[in-house]
């Protein structure tokens, strides 16, 4: 017997015109779809599973690189005790921007975030960045000033922010 032939059948694929790729969106990632999900009695935020959530005191967090940290380490801080100057909004922003030189800010829409560089005394000259949100007549401060590198995670740290109530 003798073994015939093979013939290969070969097919091209057209490749998409160029007006159908141009108009497809590309779908975003959520760089934040990994994190894990604190939630406390007033609110809840996502955080990077690098992170660990403590709460030295009632309704005061921090965020650290290593449980057990001690908390003038934190790389984030959270204070939702609305006590002193948190307790009225408009004179936590006013008492904020005084201790603060080289100010910048930017509206939330349920408060405002203030970057510029600690004044006269302790921490003097350290770059910090703080959101106050309203919460009730007063403020829950979020705030980072160990590294200012990290502002785009302060970012989203402060997007991924939703009161509970």
């Amino acid at each position: 017997i003798t073994p015939q032939p093979t013939t290969l059948k070969t097919t091209t694929i057209p490749s998409p015109s160029p007006s159908l790729t141009a108009s497809s969106p590309t779908p975003k990632s959520d760089p934040t779809s990994n994190w894990k999900i604190y939630t406390s009695s007033k609110f809840s935020f996502k955080y990077p599973p690098t992170l660990y959530v403590q709460e030295p005191d009632k309704d005061f967090f921090v965020l650290t690189k290593a449980a057990n940290t001690p908390t003038n380490l934190a790389e984030f801080s959270i204070d939702a005790r609305l006590l002193n100057n948190y307790s009225n909004y408009s004179t936590a922003v006013e008492k904020t921007k005084e201790g603060l030189t080289d100010i910048t800010t930017e509206v939330l829409p349920n408060g405002i975030k203030i970057k510029g560089k600690v004044g006269p005394g302790y921490g003097e000259g350290t770059s910090i960045v703080i959101a106050l949100l309203k919460y009730n007549q007063g403020a829950i401060s979020m705030e980072n000033s160990t590294n200012p590198l990290q502002e785009d995670l302060f970012s989203q740290l402060l997007y991924t922010f939703k009161f509970t109530n």
